[in-house]
């Protein structure tokens, strides 16, 4: 039989992860705050009573630092008093607990971390002075209790699952949004990757009641992981200009592509281009089609076409993995280093994660800022795409030489074009498969007129 887990804060970014991890080892009843209100007793006293769980995992907590110190009465009712409830009813139904609390305890020690269990806790802010009193009160209530201070969390957004701007992806968030990212070189504290996180839990079981810190040991300061993380993904500046591609085909005679550029969040419209693929022939091929638009777009540039300048500072492809690989072949030969992603869509065609050409995906649709203004882009981009191929493939269709063919008007022009896609198929095609699509009179006018055009 499975042992049971009540999960509060069971929808956040660790709470959602833990209770997915071990779905199929424990049975979870993973709350949040419109599930549980952790602040009046009687609720939670039932919850407990009628769950009557084998652990407490009470992860349930406001722990945004400015509104601690803004509503300081309001974050004392969730976070000291809904944390004594639950371990009053742990005390009284005989389950464990775990008490997730934080190593902002210390943000006012001044000796510099990183620290052990056994430092002097100085919190300097509302939230830390909440979860060090929620310390003392439940080690005098409860004597089955596990405290633990978690570390700085980190990873991506994933589908399902709640996002927390833990140190990398408030990082990203701030360069997308170009905002001044804030980090001081006096922060010290631990490191946790949320899933090594998440998969030490289940040991801590195993281990005698106590207080732990989980995390990896972290001697830099949190200017100098900042200044990390920027490193590696080539942004060591917020990216001024982003440009995005897309190609667009209605067959292999009418193949466009469109180049996007956003200044920050806004659309820089008098830097937008266009772009009438000249070198595919036969089937389309995407991959073909962006390696010829960005080696036009770069070549511009190194003529010093001021229509081309400056570079971007970040490149985004229309496409997965393998697009974002031919982008990047197509910088490197022009001896260039411009951070590139690829946009992989859902099934509703909306970006769901951005990729790296060696196949890191990073998911954004966790934050909604992020989502909004990446789906802007690729939205306008394919846009002005679309507009562009429907503009040119209009015109290639009205000044068509298919025009001076008796019997064929506008109707039949349209549905030869659709069937067989180009001109050049058109006029391959036999007097059979031509008669599949117009009348036989028009057929045979086309089919004459196909093959008295073939050396023009």
């Amino acid at each position: 039989m499975k042992e049971k887990i009540l999960l509060t804060g069971g929808t956040g970014f660790f709470g959602s992860r833990m209770a997915d991890y071990y779905k199929d080892k424990y049975e979870f009843l993973a709350v949040g705050s419109k599930k549980l209100d952790c602040t009046e007793q009687k609720a939670v006293d039932a919850c407990v009573a009628e769950f009557r769980p084998d652990i407490i995992v009470h992860a349930g907590a406001v722990a945004v630092t400015n509104f601690c110190n803004e509503h300081p009465d309001a974050a004392h009712r969730i976070n000291v008093d809904g944390a004594v409830y639950m371990a009053e009813a742990a005390r009284k139904y005989g389950s464990k607990m775990v008490f997730i609390s934080s190593e902002q305890i210390f943000n006012g020690n001044t000796n510099g971390g990183p620290f052990k269990e056994e430092d002097e806790a100085v919190p300097n802010t509302v939230y830390g002075a909440n979860k060090l009193e929620a310390e003392g009160l439940l080690k005098e209530i409860l004597d089955e209790l596990w405290i633990v201070r978690f570390t700085w969390m980190f990873g991506l957004p994933e589908h399902g699952k709640n996002m927390s701007n833990g140190i990398l992806w408030d990082t990203i968030t701030k360069l997308l949004k170009q905002e001044t990212i804030v980090a001081s070189r006096h922060e010290f504290r631990g490191m946790g990757y949320i899933y090594e996180t998440v998969a030490n839990m289940e040991k801590l079981f195993k281990t005698p009641f106590g207080i732990y810190h989980l995390g990896a040991v972290n001697n830099n300061s949190r200017y100098e992981i900042v200044e990390h993380i920027l490193k590696l993904l080539g942004l060591e500046e917020a990216p001024s200009f982003l440009e995005s591609y897309d190609i667009s085909n209605t067959g292999a005679d009418d193949i466009v592509a469109s180049m996007v550029v956003f200044h920050g969040s806004r659309p820089a419209k008098d830097r937008y281009r266009r772009f009438r693929i000249k070198d595919v022939e036969g089937h389309p091929d995407d991959y073909r089609s962006m390696e010829e638009v960005l080696t036009r777009r770069l070549t511009h540039y190194m003529e010093k076409d001021k229509k081309f300048m400056p570079l971007p500072d970040v490149m985004l492809i229309d496409g997965g993995e393998q697009h974002a690989k031919v982008a990047r072949r197509v910088t490197e030969r022009f001896g260039l280093a411009i951070p590139i992603f690829g946009m992989v869509k859902d099934d509703r065609h909306r970006t769901r994660a951005l990729v790296t050409p060696e196949g890191r995906e990073i998911g954004i649709q966790g934050t909604q800022v992020v989502f909004s203004l990446i789906g802007r882009i690729q939205e306008e981009t394919h846009r002005f795409a679309i507009t562009f191929n429907r503009e040119s493939h209009g015109k290639s269709v009205r000044g068509s030489t298919l025009d001076g063919i008796p019997g064929v008007g506008e109707v039949r022009r349209l549905a030869l074009l659709k069937h067989f896609k180009s001109l050049k198929a058109i006029k391959e095609a036999s007097l059979e498969e031509l008669q599949a699509v117009v009348p036989k009179n028009a057929a045979a006018a086309v089919y004459q007129w196909a093959h008295s055009t073939q050396d023009t």
